[in-house]
């Protein structure tokens, strides 16, 4: 996967960046995109394998929006990280639909997170360590968003939009298992 990324990156970096000056900004730009797009695309096609397409979207866009503020624990590698994810969101969509979840299962996961969010972001690893700034400016983000989706769960709850208050707290549930093992990892 790295060498058709890498590939690819180069023939998109040719038509992009003529100018040498730009080309490792565009590269890394274009690099985060194929690899992005491959990894939604086969979680995607997963989903559908799984008949849950509509939850793996509310998951991922939560996730998504929440995930860069919270740091925490992250792959070494580009392939770790792939697999690491599908693995876990197999594993979601597995329990998801062989087990019947009570849905104050779902609130109390929801909740208990949220205050792990809440109180530890964000995590900052060895190779990107945070100025202090730029810790005061994340960690009120990442508490800002999971106020949000908090306050998000907890109406669709009393809506009973059960993909919603699932999918949101599935999604808080492992950006703070991330957050839990960065905390044990990094210090």
């Amino acid at each position: 996967m790295e060498k058709f990324l890498d590939c690819a990156t180069d023939k998109i970096l040719n038509y992009l960046a003529p100018k040498e000056t730009e080309y490792e900004v565009v590269a890394y730009g274009v690099h985060q995109l194929i690899s992005g797009g491959f990894q939604f695309v086969s979680a995607f096609v997963f989903s559908l394998l799984w008949r849950q397409p509509l939850f793996f979207l509310i998951l991922f866009i939560h996730f998504m929006i929440l995930r860069p503020y919270v740091g925490g624990f992250h792959a070494e590698t580009e392939r770790n990280c792939y697999l690491s994810s599908m693995i876990a969101l197999n594993l979601v969509l597995a329990v998801r639909c062989f087990c019947q979840i009570n849905i104050w299962f779902y609130l109390a996961t929801g909740s208990v997170s949220s205050v792990i969010l809440f109180l530890f972001s964000p995590v900052e690893n060895n190779v990107n360590p945070l100025e202090n700034q730029e810790k005061e400016k994340y960690g009120k983000r990442a508490r800002i968003i999971t106020v949000l989706f908090f306050i998000e769960m907890l109406l669709a709850f009393s809506f009973n939009m059960g993909v919603l208050y699932e999918s949101i707290s599935v999604g808080l549930f492992l950006i703070g298992v991330l957050i839990i093992a960065g905390k044990i990892k990094y210090n």
